[in-house]
């Protein structure tokens, strides 16, 4: 006699469905936090960036506004617990005048362990540009 597809039992099918999707599973839901919070540490070196320049236009000189706009993209880097190595700050003021333009851009490499994730080897470096105009009847220098 031969046996159908229907009178065969299917134990023991579940789990061995199981044993194989759940590596799959965890290392899914892990992919989704490390994007989440590299999306968050972007999202915070885009604020600093804002932040820094934002000092960086209300000042009277160049030389003053870049120094206040590393000093703010620093304190916002920190309040917000990001420790970044490498990190560069660069603010142009080639065109600081009533009118003019100033450019900012903030690099922060982070390491991927400082994440809550063990075991992620690696850096990732997030990067983030920002333009403002200084007020056209303000008197600079």
């Amino acid at each position: 006699m031969i046996a159908r597809a229907a009178d065969r039992p299917d134990t023991g099918s579940a789990a061995a469905e199981l044993v194989v999707l759940t590596p799959l599973m965890i290392v899914f839901t892990l992919a989704l936090l490390l994007g989440g919070r590299l999306g968050m540490a972007a999202l915070q070196v885009g604020d600093a960036t804002r932040t820094s320049i934002e000092a960086a236009v209300v000042e009277p000189t160049p030389d003053r506004a870049q120094i206040a706009a590393a000093v703010a993209a620093y304190s916002e880097l920190r309040s917000d617990g990001l420790v970044c190595h490498p990190y560069a700050v660069a603010a142009g003021t080639a065109s600081f005048r009533p009118g003019g333009l100033v450019t900012m851009q903030i690099s922060c490499g982070v390491a991927l362990e400082t994440f809550g994730l063990p075991g992620l080897a690696g850096r990732a470096v997030l990067a983030s540009s920002a333009l403002a105009a200084i007020e056209p009847y303000r008197e600079v220098g």
